[in-house]
């Protein structure tokens, strides 16, 4: 009677190889949002509530065929911004590249706004009424 010996496998399976950091999807990654964070910063600045920013159709990464590259790239840029709060966000493939389109509200946060009536409201003078007589001399 021969006894069966099993082995435990150990080693590289394909799971551990899909979830192994890589390096260079992290960089580009990183580089995409250091651009599109500078981009928004720089529109909020200057008025503007959207940025389009032009993206690659096609990524290269080792391990990944570029298909598998650019859906991973496209669909991580998404998430991002979603856990960011943007909560417009697109994107539009053309022939030559694809646009991520980011949107925002410019309002004013609820409670800010609220604020901001009252101290309007506290000095308010309706049109019918007289208004209080100030002093035109220093004080």
């Amino acid at each position: 009677m021969q006894k069966s010996i099993q082995l435990a496998a150990t080693g590289v399976t394909l799971q551990s190889l899909s979830s192994q950091p890589n390096p260079l999807k992290r960089r580009i990654i990183n580089e995409l949002v250091k651009a599109i964070d500078g981009a928004i910063r720089y529109a909020d600045t200057y008025g503007g509530s959207n940025i389009v920013h032009r993206l690659e159709n096609h990524y290269y990464i080792h391990g990944l065929c570029d298909t598998d590259a650019t859906l991973y790239v496209h669909s991580e840029l998404v998430e991002i911004y979603k856990n960011k709060g943007f909560k417009k966000i697109a994107l539009q493939y053309e022939s030559d590249c694809t646009k991520l389109i980011i949107q925002w509200d410019c309002s004013l946060p609820p409670d800010e706004r609220k604020r901001r009536e009252q101290i309007i409201k506290e000095v308010k003078i309706e049109a019918k009424q007289t208004p209080p007589q100030i002093s035109r001399g220093g004080v």
